[in-house]
């Protein structure tokens, strides 16, 4: 017969297990970090870069250690926010700051959106994955995106934003596989 576990043994475990989930998460949540700095300072610090620089470690990290559905979305959100944040960190590589080249950077997050939002849609399947998933992997890349998106403001975080549901809806409805 087995004996009955103490309640010191279940708590020993029990900090064990959590321990191990924030040990697994922190090299994801020190990444996210990096990236919310660089897209701070490629930004500029105004108030939608901070909260979206805030929110990118703190949802991954919080999602990773939830688990579950909801920590399956990170990884593929952390891909798919690096394109609408690298597209318009390119256009201003090319000379522009921060308030200047407007349309080229709008037409960046637009563009970064599009291919976020279709790789998630072939990446994300739902009914494999759990909305959990989707759901996670859609808030990690809109906040990464959105570090790149904040130079001009709210209007390029919307439009990548936008440009990202609809390429998802795209995707999902005409070209990922079918999961019954």
């Amino acid at each position: 017969m087995i004996p009955e576990p103490t309640p010191a043994a279940i708590a020993a475990a029990r900090r064990a297990y959590e321990l191990a989930r924030w040990s697994s998460a922190a090299p994801f949540g020190l990444a996210a970090a990096a990236w919310a700095i660089v897209g701070l300072r490629l930004s500029g610090l105004n108030p939608i870069t901070t909260v979206f620089a805030l929110a990118l470690p703190a949802l991954t990290l919080g999602l990773l250690v939830q688990g579950r559905s909801w920590g399956r979305g990170v990884l593929p959100g952390l891909l798919a926010g690096l394109v609408p944040f690298l597209l318009p960190s390119l256009v201003h590589a090319q000379g522009c700051g921060p308030g200047g080249c407007g349309e080229r950077c709008l037409a960046a997050c637009v563009l970064g959106g599009v291919v976020a939002g279709a790789w998630l849609g072939l990446r994300i399947q739902p009914a494999r994955d759990g909305a959990g998933a989707l759901m996670g992997a859609a808030l990690i890349a809109t906040s990464g995106g959105a570090l790149g998106c904040a130079c001009i403001g709210a209007t390029g975080v919307g439009t990548m934003a936008l440009a990202s549901l609809a390429a998802w809806g795209v995707g999902r409805l005409t070209l990922a596989p079918r999961y019954a």
